[in-house]
């Protein structure tokens, strides 16, 4: 299990359930929810691949870009990058019944220089972790790079299965 604080204080615990096949082996997984320990939701059913896919875009901006790096986002202006997002776990349950989205923020600020020099812009990012269970409150969460990848890896690690491609 994974956990991350929430920034009302509460702990958001994730915990890989595998899919298994007619023998019993692991396939695939599904995200159980808890929030301070109570049920919160289940979403992304086969979600294996897309958190592996989010490790890996994460691990790339970090050897590209070094340790505070995040995946690059959009070429559009305004946008937030979603790189990850999971729904309820069956596709005819409810929108309420729960959602993890993790999206990447960029904020950009104009540091002027200094005795007439030039100025120039610095770029921080974030990855914001939010998720809604079956009632309908929501968390968030903001991680740096190190605890998104940290995070990933955990939930694949714990889980022990492989992903299908694609």
């Amino acid at each position: 299990m994974a956990s991350v604080r929430c920034l009302d204080g509460t702990t958001l615990d994730l915990a890989p359930v595998p899919c298994l096949d007619r023998q019993g082996a692991s396939y695939e997984m599904t995200l159980d929810l808890r929030r301070d320990g109570a049920p919160f939701a289940e979403v992304g059913q086969r979600c294996g691949h897309l958190l592996a896919g989010a490790a890996d875009a994460v691990r790339t901006a970090r050897d590209l870009g070094g340790p505070d790096a995040l995946p690059a986002p959009p070429a559009v202006t305004g946008r937030d990058l979603v790189l990850l997002a999971l729904r309820s776990r069956d596709p005819d349950d409810l929108p309420s019944t729960g959602e993890l989205r993790v999206w990447l923020r960029e904020e950009r600020t104009w540091l002027p220089g200094t005795s007439g020099g030039r100025g120039q812009w610095t770029a921080q990012s974030a990855a914001v972790l939010d998720a809604w269970g079956s009632s309908g409150a929501g968390v968030r969460a903001e991680l740096s790079s190190a605890g998104l990848l940290q995070l990933l890896e955990a939930l694949l690690a714990e889980w022990g299965g492989t992903p299908p491609a694609g």
